[in-house]
């Protein structure tokens, strides 16, 4: 996300960056779901001293978006389009609302991902069946390119069962679990035969609409054929399949993100065989689980295999 926002290379994939800054993004969340949670006392508690760790994230977020301010229009990246002059109304961003879209995109573009992309890693560890099925669709696919082809986002679009254990994750372990607060209307609402007052601060947890029997049957298994032909009887009503959100509250990242997600599990599946580390425990890493607005994950400890792909059809 430091490439794409600020086009900065922050080292960090290739081993060579300050990895600490993940540890601030967390620490930062810690703090700000209880903003988000009590919304009618956010202004209140933005007069609340800054810790050390909430200090620090936003000032690296913001001292990145300066360097990046330096350079205009250089470079074309997501801040090419937040400092420009908005076409229609002729504005700006005020450098207030610069430095919050900055630490925004920094927690919506990479600890989501990275924790959604630990999920799938564990889901297709404990589930054997499904990671051999998954794997043999994109040996298929391999099978049938040059050899010095790699997998690319075009190549796997089209790939059903691909895309079946995406959703399938997406759907069981959502990064945003709570999903976003909103105002009901001055009259108010009725939901279920229940009246909600008007002008009241709601919520509803994509976590729970998610794993609803009633929308998903066998709702909390992880069966990714519920999204092929397999299995259709599975998804009773795709409504309520919100993973990026809903309307004009849809994340803005959601096809970066679904490239993002396909692109990496296709290639470590093609490339290794994943089994859970000796020292894992799978229960440990659910009572980890914490939901900061974006969810918090333990530690997987898992062993990536290498394949002996010339041994498999390619």
């Amino acid at each position: 996300m430091a490439d794409l926002s600020f086009s900065k290379h922050s080292g960090l994939q290739d081993g060579t960056g300050d990895n600490s800054y993940m540890s601030y993004v967390h620490k930062y969340l810690s703090f700000s779901v209880i903003i988000a949670s009590l919304r009618n006392l956010a202004q209140l508690l933005t007069y609340m001293p800054e810790t050390f760790d909430v200090r620090t994230f936003r000032e690296k977020g913001e001292k990145m978006l300066m360097e990046r301010q330096e350079h205009g229009s250089t470079y074309r990246d997501i801040f090419s389009y937040l400092l420009s002059t908005d076409s229609d109304g002729g504005e700006k961003f005020t450098q207030k609302e610069l430095n919050s879209n900055a630490n925004l995109i920094i927690i919506a573009g990479s600890d989501t991902t990275s924790s959604t992309l630990t999920q799938a890693f564990r889901a297709l560890a404990k589930e054997p069946r499904i990671f051999s099925k998954l794997q043999r669709e994109i040996d298929e696919l391999c099978s049938v390119m040059s050899k010095d082809k790699e997998i690319t986002i075009d190549s796997i679009r089209n790939l059903e069962y691909l895309n079946a254990v995406v959703d399938e994750i997406l759907r069981l372990y959502n990064p945003i679990p709570s999903g976003p607060h909103a105002t009901t209307y001055p009259q108010g609402i009725e939901v279920e035969g229940v009246h909600i007052p008007g002008n009241v601060q709601v919520e509803m947890s994509h976590l729970v609409l998610m794993t609803d029997e009633r929308y998903f049957p066998q709702g909390k298994s992880f069966i990714p054929e519920r999204w092929t032909n397999e299995r259709p009887e599975l998804v009773r009503d795709r409504r309520a399949y919100i993973p990026f959100g809903y309307g004009a509250h849809s994340c803005v990242g959601k096809t970066l993100a679904l490239h993002e997600l396909r692109l990496v599990i296709a290639r470590i599946v093609r490339t290794f065989d994943i089994q859970f580390g000796h020292s894992h425990d799978d229960v440990l890493f659910e009572s980890e689980w914490k939901d900061y607005m974006a969810v918090k994950i333990g530690n997987l400890w898992a062993r990536f295999l290498p394949r002996r792909l010339e041994n498999i059809a390619a």
